[in-house]
């Protein structure tokens, strides 16, 4: 018996839990934290890991999402500037590789804004 779910598919289902997991991740480090800390409710932890894998989860999510998994890609097409090859055999090429770290960066840039506001609520 063949697979019912096409390969399309299942990148969208990736994408949709990846979404979740980065939704769920910003709740926690951020919105959650910041809430604690404006209620004073003693000590606040941050976590850092989900702070900078928040932004990388939903952005990936987005994109499986809105594309799925082409069958093979056409040339030209805007998911060959970042990746080479197909499938298995597909690899990140450089410009693949500057996305992520970017996405980092601005998970790195919220951390550090949480930070500041922690900071500015009397927390050290």
């Amino acid at each position: 018996m063949s697979d019912p779910l096409s390969a399309s598919t299942k990148v969208r289902i990736g994408g949709a839990v990846l979404l979740g997991a980065g939704l769920v991740c910003l709740k926690i480090a951020v919105i959650d934290v910041l809430a604690a800390a404006r209620a004073f409710n003693g000590t606040v932890t941050t976590y850092i890991k989900a702070t900078v894998i928040a932004p990388l989860f939903i952005a990936l999510g987005l994109l499986c999402l809105v594309i799925g998994a082409p069958r093979e890609p056409k040339p030209g097409s805007l998911v060959l500037y970042f990746v080479t090859g197909h499938g298995r055999d597909s690899r990140l090429k450089p410009l693949g590789y500057v996305g992520v770290f970017i996405m980092i960066g601005i998970g790195l840039g919220l951390h550090a804004w949480v930070n500041g506001e922690l900071r500015s609520l009397g927390y050290e």
